[in-house]
């Protein structure tokens, strides 16, 4: 129901209608949203000399994106991507991949395609 974002605890926030399945937000007024979307295709920025980064036993591929960044979940049966803005700390990539570990089983990492 909530998420922390920069030291800041952002409450569930509705998603335009009609909504993409699988996705969520969390931000208020004073704060750029968080975004998480699960179901994806594989991320077309992971090849096989991506650089990765575990976060609680979860690997995720990170893609810069102006004053933000889209972290997409690798190693999992589903792709999951979560989108954050530059200032929100590490809370909400601490907290998804914690769900993500104990939800969804380890998989290799596909890198081609």
């Amino acid at each position: 129901a909530e998420l922390l974002s920069g030291g800041v605890t952002l409450p569930r926030r509705e998603l335009a209608s009609p909504a993409p399945a699988g996705a969520l937000a969390w931000g208020d007024a004073a704060h750029q949203p968080v975004v998480l979307r699960c179901g994806l295709d594989r991320p077309a920025a992971l090849t096989p000399t991506s650089v990765t980064r575990v976060i609680s036993d979860v690997q995720w591929l990170e893609v810069a994106e102006g004053d933000s960044a889209t972290w997409y979940v690798v190693d999992r049966p589903v792709y999951v991507a979560l989108t954050v803005p530059s200032d929100a700390g590490t809370g909400p990539l601490q907290d998804v991949s914690a769900t993500v570990r104990d939800t969804l089983a380890r998989g290799p990492v596909d890198t081609t395609g």
